[in-house]
């Protein structure tokens, strides 16, 4: 009886479809609204400094004088908040996991001068 239960179970693996996904040559899908990490689009940023107030972690720095806005990746626990509160959307929360580093380092993002224009 048990070498039939095994045989039939063994037939059905053989012709269905893998439980896994073979990662190198498949690329992994995410679900809809996955968790991932937050990047910046540095030339929409007003660097208000909402998204700051609003971190539960701490990970973002905004230095509006320098012109800088920064994330501690490795503090940063995907909670989405910061992508909620900033008012010119901004922020997105991007779904894929971020990539491995050999050292804990901060990503730092400077804000593009403006052109002077010339009044008269």
């Amino acid at each position: 009886m048990g070498s039939f239960h095994l045989a039939r179970m063994s037939m059905r693996n053989l012709f269905s479809k893998p439980a896994t996904r073979r990662y190198p040559t498949e690329a992994p899908s995410f679900a809809p609204m996955t968790k991932g990490h937050v990047v910046n689009d540095i030339a929409l940023c007003i660097l208000c400094g909402i998204c700051v107030k609003k971190c539960p972690a701490d990970a973002l720095v905004v230095d509006k004088p320098a012109g800088t806005w920064a994330i501690d990746p490795f503090a940063c626990v995907q909670c989405y908040t910061c992508v909620r509160a900033c008012p010119k959307d901004s922020l997105s929360m991007l779904p894929d996991y971020t990539k491995a580093a050999v050292g804990k380092s901060v990503h730092v993002e400077k804000k593009p001068q403006q052109p002077e224009t010339k009044k008269g």
